[in-house]
């Protein structure tokens, strides 16, 4: 699955059938479709259409069931886009913090157990992180401590500054067989840079250069949502893997 494609799924998630433009089009769809689906898709269909349109054409026929996790969940938009894609899916283990999502999440999603925080899970299966692997996981880690608006603390951040610290060891222990990173833009940045650097650099070293590992700033509003949010997504696909694959970031 083309990212850009995996991006443009949350605008179905999000309700909107905004019409693109050619020019948005273009930038959206992968140059790799049909010639006949992107002069239809320039013609100005909605989005909501667009994207069932791609999900059809692309071949994303899976007969595996996808065991995915992840840390910092929130309202697991992994959950929502793999459904969405008609992928099938189950997820083996959520950590959040807010109690209401805890309690909501195992009734809305097909998931097997979920915690109260990434240390917490952490705690209750040391010495046996290694059997959580899965196929997918994903974590929008805490942005307060890298925001402008939020301490601007980083690691030093004592409520979640060792959350990445967590992320690392259960990426090292468990190998997943893919994996993404969310956070704000700032987190690359000024104060946040040499975090950032060492974190990218400590994911290459992860299993010996297991995982080809690619980070890239994407905007909302480059997806037909109206509001301007950059954020970076870093990606960790087994090298194995990226080598049969032309879908990784460039």
């Amino acid at each position: 699955m083309d990212v850009k494609v995996f991006c443009a799924s949350f605008v179905r998630l999000c309700g909107r059938t905004i019409a693109f433009g050619a020019a948005e089009v273009r930038r959206l769809l992968p140059a790799s479709l049909p010639p006949a689906l992107l002069r239809a898709a320039e013609k100005g269909c909605p989005v909501q259409a667009l994207c069932e349109h791609i999900a059809a054409q692309l071949p994303l026929k899976c007969e595996d069931v996808i065991d995915h996790a992840s840390d910092c969940t929130g309202w697991s938009s992994a959950s929502q886009a793999l459904a969405f894609l008609g992928l099938p899916a189950e997820g083996v283990f959520f950590s959040e913090k807010k109690g209401h999502l805890r309690e909501a999440l195992p009734r809305t999603f097909q998931v097997e157990r979920v915690h109260e925080c990434i240390w917490s899970r952490l705690n209750d299966h040391l010495g046996d992180v290694a059997a959580d692997t899965v196929a997918l996981y994903e974590a929008g880690f805490p942005c307060q401590p890298f925001s402008r608006i939020g301490a601007n603390l980083g690691t030093n951040d004592e409520q979640n500054g060792n959350v990445l610290e967590a992320i690392l060891l259960y990426l090292q222990s468990a190998l997943p067989r893919c994996w993404f990173l969310e956070n704000v833009e700032g987190f690359t940045q000024g104060p946040h840079q040499a975090t950032f650097e060492k974190l990218m650099a400590d994911l290459r070293k992860i299993g010996n250069g297991h995982y080809q590992v690619r980070a890239k700033i994407l905007c909302s509003s480059s997806f037909g949502l109206p509001q301007a949010r950059r954020r970076v997504y870093i990606i960790g696909i087994r090298a194995s893997d990226a080598r049969r694959s032309r879908h990784v970031f460039k």
